[in-house]
């Protein structure tokens, strides 16, 4: 298969799962950043200059968390693995959330 395709059915599949969840504004624009298989090597501190925020947030850093906090949420509510894990430090090598 083509891989335009191939990432734009990806794309398209991360918007319905954007819509189910009831994501808008910055946290739809968190979730398909941070849940792009083109993403899933970066971490946040790369990604966060890379989304487009509806207002300019003081701390960006910090807003990406909320935003994840929130999708984290409600996707543990729909059965996912917990995503954010009780213990502080980075994740073993390959168990990043949203690789999960």
């Amino acid at each position: 298969m083509n891989s335009s395709v191939d990432n734009e059915q990806q794309h398209q599949f991360l918007e319905a799962m954007a819509t189910r969840y009831g994501f808008f504004v910055d946290t739809w624009s968190a979730f398909l950043k941070r849940f792009a298989r083109g993403n899933l090597s970066k971490s946040n501190a790369s990604l966060v200059q890379e989304i487009s925020w509806n207002s300019d947030p003081m701390n960006k850093a910090q807003k990406l968390q909320e935003e994840l906090q929130k999708i984290y949420k409600e996707l543990e509510k729909d059965g996912c693995p917990r995503l954010l894990s009780s213990n502080p430090g980075r994740s073993s090598k390959n168990q990043n959330p949203w690789q999960l």
